[in-house]
C-alpha cells in the first residue's frame, strides 16, 4: 500500500501553536485513507513552546499567561516581552528533521499559509535530502492563491483549490490516482474542483496527538470544526481565490455525526466554528444559522465563531445565547468610516457598536479584531480606533486584537499596491521570510508606507503604523486592566 506523509508545518512567530488545531492537514490525511485507500501519516511539527523553554519579562508566571494567544491578544493577559531559548530554533529544526527520516513516503505533502510559506519552502528541502524520490506537494491557502511560488522553488506539483466549496480532496485524489498509476504526478496544478462538503468524511482527529491542543471554553475542552466555505463578501484586504465568493455549507446530519464524535471518542463538549462567517445567512429565518444553534443546543455544545456584524441582529443574539455560544467575534477592522468604505467593509462603526452591545445584552462574551494600516489609513483614524475601543471597553467589551494589516496573495492589494496607496518597502516574497500580520507582542513589523495616490504624499511610515498599532493596543488594554480583564460576569473564554 502507497503511503502519504502531510506536514503541518510549525508556527514559530506564535506564543503557542498548540491552541487550535490545523484541520487541513488532518483532512486531507483522512481523504487519502478513506477514499484512495493510501496509508496516511500526519507530521505535525507545531507545538514549539512545549518544546522550548520560554523566557517572559513578566516572570514565572508568564509562560502561563501566554497560553491560547493563538489568534490574537486576549485583553486580560498581560503585554509581554516574549523570548525564545536561543536553542529553541535548533530543537525545532532538530525534531523536523528527525520525524522526516523516521517517515519514508511515496508522497510528501506540505499544508501552507501565506505565513508558513519559507518555512514550508525549508521543510521541502529536507524532505527531498532524505527522501529525493518522494513526489512533493504543495497545498493549502497559499498554494491555491500563488501556485507559481511552490513549483519555482521545486515543488513537484501543488493543489490548488476551488475554496467556496470546500478544499483541496478532489485534486489531491487525482494527484494520487495518477502516482498509483503512472508512479508520478502528470500535471504541475491540480484544481481541485468544487463539490459538496459533506461528501467527504470529517478530519480524523486522532491523526494528531490531539490532547496535546489546549483550547478552553467555560472551562470545556474544545476542538475546531467547520460547517461551510467561502464568503459572499469582497473586501479588499481579505485573500480570494477562484470560487471564494460561492458558499459551500455541509448537510446538518454531517455535522451532528462529527460533534458526536467529538463528544464520544475525545471528550470535548465544545468546539470553535473555522466559518467565514457563521450568520451569512443569519437573517432568514429558518436557515444554516439557525439550524446549525439547533444542532449545537441539541448536542450540548458551547462554541465560539466568527460573525458579521452588518447581518448580526437581536433574535440572533438569542438564538446565538440559547444554543450555548460563549463568544462571538468581528472583524471590525477600523473604526474610521473613510477607511471601512475604501476596503469594502459593508459594516459601519454602528455595527460594530451594536454586535458588541447585543453580546453582551445576551451574556456572550465579544471579541474585535481590527487593524492599522489599511488603506487610507493616517494618525487620525489610528485614533478614531483607540477612541472606539475605548468606548466599548466602557460598555463591557474584554477582548479585543488589534493587527499590522499586511497585502497577502489573493488580495487586491497585493496584486497593485500603488492602486491603493500602499508603497512596499521591498518585494514581498513569501517563499524566502515568513511574513505575518499577527504574531508576538513587541515583534510587529510593517512593511509598507501607506500614501495618498492623488497627491503622492506620504499618510505613515511602515514605522509610525507600527508605533500606532502599539499605541492602541496599550492603551486600550490598560483601559482594560483598570475596569477589571474578566469577563465582567460573563462565560469564560481560556485562550484565544
Amino acid at each position: 500500500m502507497r503511503r502519504l506523509v502531510i506536514v503541518n508545518p510549525p508556527s514559530e512567530f506564535l506564543l503557542d501553536d498548540r491552541v487550535f488545531m490545523s484541520l487541513g492537514p488532518v483532512q486531507i490525511a483522512t481523504v487519502a485513507r478513506d477514499f484512495a485507500e493510501w496509508r496516511s501519516h500526519v507530521i505535525d511539527l507545531t507545538g514549539h513552546s512545549r518544546r522550548c523553554r520560554l523566557v517572559a519579562t513578566a516572570g514565572p508566571a508568564g509562560l502561563e499567561a501566554t497560553r491560547g494567544a493563538l489568534v490574537g491578544a486576549v485583553s486580560s493577559q498581560p503585554t509581554l516581552a516574549v523570548a525564545h531559548d536561543e536553542t529553541c530554533e535548533i530543537e525545532i529544526w532538530a525534531n523536523a528533521e528527525a520525524e522526516v527520516a523516521a517517515n519514508p513516503a511515496d508522497v510528501y505533502g506540505f499544508y501552507a499559509m501565506s505565513c508558513h510559506a519559507a518555512v514550508v519552502t525549508r521543510l521541502h528541502q529536507l524532505v527531498k535530502r532524505c527522501w529525493p524520490r518522494a513526489v512533493t506537494v504543495a497545498g493549502g491557502p497559499h498554494a491555491s492563491l500563488a501556485p507559481g511560488d511552490f513549483l519555482r522553488v521545486g515543488f513537484d506539483c501543488v493543489v490548488a483549490a476551488q475554496t467556496g466549496g470546500g478544499g483541496g480532496e478532489v485534486g489531491l485524489l487525482e494527484l494520487l490516482r495518477d502516482v498509483t498509476i503512472y508512479g508520478h504526478p502528470r500535471q504541475r496544478v491540480y484544481t481541485s474542483r468544487r463539490g459538496k462538503m459533506s461528501h467527504w468524511n470529517w478530519p480524523d482527529r486522532g491523526l494528531v496527538d490531539w490532547e496535546s491542543y489546549e483550547y478552553r471554553l467555560n472551562g470545556e475542552r474544545s476542538a475546531s470544526i467547520v460547517t461551510q466555505g467561502g464568503c459572499p463578501f469582497v473586501c479588499t484586504f481579505c485573500s480570494h481565490g477562484e470560487g471564494y465568493t460561492d458558499v459551500g455549507r455541509r448537510d446538518h446530519d454531517h455535522v451532528r455525526a462529527e460533534l458526536r464524535e467529538i463528544r464520544s471518542r475525545f471528550g470535548q463538549r465544545a468546539v470553535m466554528i473555522y466559518d467565514d462567517e457563521v450568520n451569512i445567512d443569519g437573517r432568514r429565518v429558518g436557515g444554516h444559522f439557525d439550524r446549525l444553534c439547533g444542532v449545537l443546543h441539541s448536542e450540548g455544545f458551547l462554541w465560539r465563531a466568527f460573525a458579521k456584524s452588518n447581518i448580526f441582529d437581536a433574535r440572533q443574539a438569542r438564538l446565538a445565547a440559547a444554543s450555548g455560544a460563549v463568544q462571538l467575534c468581528t472583524g471590525a477592522e477600523s473604526a474610521d468610516p473613510a477607511v471601512k468604505k475604501a476596503i469594502l467593509k459593508k459594516s459601519t462603526v454602528e455595527d460594530d457598536s451594536r454586535f458588541v452591545r447585543l453580546c453582551l445584552e445576551n451574556g456572550i462574551a465579544p471579541k474585535v479584531f481590527t487593524m492599522v494600516g489599511l488603506q487610507g489609513e493616517t494618525r487620525e483614524s489610528a485614533g478614531r480606533l483607540k477612541a472606539w475601543l475605548l468606548e466599548m471597553v466602557g460598555l463591557g467589551l474584554r477582548d479585543f486584537d488589534v493587527t499590522v494589516y499586511t497585502p497577502y496573495p489573493g488580495t487586491r492589494p497585493f496584486a497593485d499596491p500603488s492602486q491603493f496607496g500602499f508603497r512596499l518597502r521591498r518585494p514581498l516574497e513569501y517563499t524566502r521570510e515568513t511574513i505575518i500580520y499577527k504574531g508576538k507582542p513587541g515583534e510587529y513589523r510593517s512593511l509598507v508606507d501607506i500614501y495618498d495616490p492623488a497627491t503622492g504624499k506620504t499618510l505613515l511610515t511602515a514605522e509610525e503604523i507600527v508605533a500606532l498599532r502599539d499605541e492602541v493596543e496599550r492603551d486600550v488594554r490598560a483601559a482594560v486592566a483598570r475596569v477589571g480583564g474578566g469577563s465582567g460576569g460573563l462565560r469564560a473564554v481560556d485562550g484565544g
